[in-house]
């Protein structure tokens, strides 16, 4: 039969700052029973019109994340699942990466 190799729970913060116009999400995954494991990620949000909005609304994310501490993570960093398997799962990695469904 199966059983679960991962337990955790995902707690959602949601804020809006009106004065620039974007939205904060703010997940963090807790590990459940006695899986001390924790995973954090946080987006910034500006909703654009047109294309040639794109820019100034990079520029204000940057300043937002700047405001609060917040770096970006590295392009193929993966969900709360693969941060998971990679902390807590050192075999299911490996057998991941060699069916080549993840890399290291």
């Amino acid at each position: 039969g199966f059983r679960p190799f991962a337990m955790f729970e995902t707690i959602r913060s949601k804020y809006k700052l009106p004065e620039f116009n974007a939205y904060v999400d703010a997940d963090e995954a807790l590990g459940v029973g006695e899986d001390s494991w924790r995973h954090s990620v946080m987006e910034i949000e500006i909703m654009c019109q047109t294309q040639d909005d794109v820019s100034a609304a990079l520029g204000t994310i940057d300043k937002i994340a700047g405001m609060i501490g917040a770096e970006e993570l590295p392009a193929k960093q993966g969900g709360k699942l693969e941060a998971y398997i990679r902390a807590k799962c050192p075999r299911m990695l490996d057998k991941l990466v060699e069916a080549s469904v993840l890399t290291e």
